[in-house]
């Protein structure tokens, strides 16, 4: 009688579950904005910032950064590990298990167990879109349709990784391959069997089994977990006997400090609009963990080797060619300065300011093979860095080598007005003085525009917008404002573009900087300020676009530090790090940011 009633209490639930997800599609729309098939993607790729509105109106917020890895970096051990103990049937239901959420339902109503019921694809969306904060049984109404959405945007595989990517585990550690390198210090992938079983048993509770905590308590998980692959048939008992005499050891190694609370306070500033009305709100967010990690890193290298010539402060920046804003440090220690010196600092850019100069030149129909003469405009002005005047050189020589002579005459010859107004399409904000010089760095400006400057450059001549927010989650899930893409402008020709980049790319080559040149793709100018107040370089290879300036917050000079020295060595550390992201260096702590 019993076991009728329980299949009968089964089909009811099935049946009650699937008129809600009919429901849920046929009169959605009006009670809850579910997100979109491009939006899910965003959603599965990109970190995370939590904001919450203090007692006294201000906002606060914690990251959620992953490093996010491919499903194929991952080792074969978790993947069974996590089927076997969180979804059976992922491979076999189309986001929610009908009979596993009728069998939980039934086996917490009579109390002889209690069980989630949650899929995979379920326990994603949750992690994704709503706060613990919030009542269960609505988060699970509206997760259930919702994750079939999920399963509708993205392949079983792409769901799979995606839940590794951003799974909590305990510490703040976020995603499998942190947890990997956090207690075993290696790559997820290649966790061993027993040490899989350990980190997918703290799923469950990752206080409770942390093996660094509770190291008996997460063994006895551990071991729970490699039964439950007998069960399914991913090892054998004489596999799970040999793995549990292993028995690793967690090395609990910390991870680089990937706080990002310049870029918080930025993306918050950004998005305080949608943030208004108060509460707790999700942003999504472009920031790259892998990427804050090695810029911190190439930071820290560079200010080292500048305190003893008199640098104290460094900013540094990394955006695509269309503007996601990837990597940013406002300054050396955040718990000492709150002052973004990527956003709100605005110091001269010395000859970086030398780009809206030549691209105008090239609107004007000039070529890299034109002449201009090196020599003073008016008795010993402008000088040149070497005190030397070289005479006729040609647009490529007078950029590589950064010769302030041609320059002031080139700017001349095309008409500074002009040269202003190019600078501004490109996308330099703020007062810029319309006078003999500026082409020099007769104006300040911030890293933020003048990386996205010459963003436009890599972008091949399209306009860029620098952004760190995609989109803001509201209380239960709901969508309160997603980024639209904006359309193609052109700033610049695609025969101009080509001709910068030929012309960036002969200054790593052969001019000042060389200290950057570390691969054939490497396009980059340096820049001084006067009495070396400022050093900046700005730069790209591929798809990165990175801006990094060491100075002093005042006046003080540093002891000539120029942008082709440790500006351009830290763009090459930076460089060289990103074109091996996923290697063995975010492994050692460095100060927070």
């Amino acid at each position: 009688m019993w076991r009728g009633l329980r299949w009968l209490a089964v089909l009811g639930l099935q049946a009650l579950t699937a008129f809600w997800v009919g429901a849920f599609f046929l009169f959605g729309p009006g009670f809850v904005r579910a997100p979109s098939a491009p939006q899910i993607r965003e959603l599965a790729s990109h970190g995370q910032i939590r904001v919450a509105t203090a007692a006294d109106g201000t906002l606060a917020g914690q990251c959620l950064l992953p490093f996010f890895v491919a499903l194929d970096e991952v080792s074969p051990h978790v993947l069974n590990a996590v089927i076997a103990t969180e979804d059976r049937r992922f491979h076999e239901h189309f986001g929610i298990d009908l009979k596993g959420i009728a069998r939980s339902l039934v086996a917490n109503l009579v109390g002889r167990s209690r069980q989630g019921g949650s899929t995979i694809t379920q326990q994603l969306v949750k992690n994704l879109l709503f706060d613990e904060s919030e009542s269960a049984l609505s988060r699970k109404l509206l997760e259930i349709p919702i994750a079939l959405r999920f399963e509708m945007a993205l392949t079983k595989k792409e769901i799979l990784a995606a839940y590794l990517n951003q799974v909590y585990f305990a510490g703040g550690v976020i995603g499998i391959e942190a947890a990997a390198r956090h207690f075993y210090s290696k790559r997820a992938t290649e966790l061993n069997a027993y040490e899989a079983a350990v980190l997918v048993g703290m799923l469950k509770s990752p206080r409770d089994y942390s093996p660094s905590r509770n190291p008996d308590a997460a063994h006895a998980r551990a071991k729970v977990v490699l039964n439950q692959e007998i069960a399914t048939g991913a090892m054998t008992a004489k596999e799970v006997e040999r793995a549990l005499r292993i028995r690793a050891r967690p090395g609990d190694q910390a991870l680089y400090e990937v706080s990002c609370q310049y870029f918080r306070d930025w993306a918050i500033r950004a998005a305080k609009d949608e943030l208004k009305q108060g509460g707790r709100f999700r942003l999504v967010v472009t920031l790259d963990a892998w990427r804050q990690a090695e810029m911190v890193y190439a930071a820290d290298r560079a200010l080292r080797m500048g305190q003893a010539r008199n640098a104290s402060q460094i900013a540094g920046l990394d955006m695509s060619p269309r503007g996601a804003v990837r990597a940013m440090l406002g300054g050396s220690v955040y718990a000492e300065s709150q002052f973004n010196r990527v956003t709100q600092a605005r110091r001269s850019p010395g000859s970086l300011a030398k780009l809206p100069l030549y691209a105008e030149a090239c609107r004007q129909g000039w070529k890299p093979q034109s002449e201009i003469l090196d020599a003073p405009l008016i008795r010993g002005w402008p000088a040149n860095h070497d005190g030397e005047y070289w005479g006729r050189i040609s647009l490529q020589e007078s950029l590589a080598w950064s010769r302030n002579g041609s320059a002031a005459r080139l700017e001349q010859a095309v008409g500074v007005e002009k040269v202003v107004a190019m600078a501004r399409q490109l996308g330099l904000s703020g007062n810029l003085p319309i006078g003999r010089g500026f082409s020099l760095g007769a104006f300040s400006a911030n890293l933020l525009d003048m990386t996205a400057a010459y963003a436009v450059v890599a972008n091949g001549g399209r306009r860029v917008i620098p952004h760190g927010v995609i989109g803001v989650i509201g209380s239960y899930g709901e969508i309160a404002h997603w980024r639209r893409r904006e359309p193609d402008e052109r700033v610049l020709t695609a025969r101009c573009a080509a001709m910068l980049q030929a012309m960036l790319r002969g200054v790593v080559r052969e001019g000042t900087g060389k200290a950057a040149n570390f691969h054939a793709a490497v396009h980059g100018k340096t820049g001084t300020s006067n009495d070396y107040r400022d050093a900046w370089f700005i730069g790209f290879v591929n798809d990165t676009v990175a801006g990094l300036w060491l100075g002093n917050d005042g006046p003080a000079p540093m002891a000539r530090v120029g942008g082709a020295t440790l500006p351009a060595m830290a763009f090459r550390t930076y460089g060289e790090g990103v074109t091996m992201l996923g290697g063995a260096r975010p492994a050692a702590k460095v100060a927070a940011r």
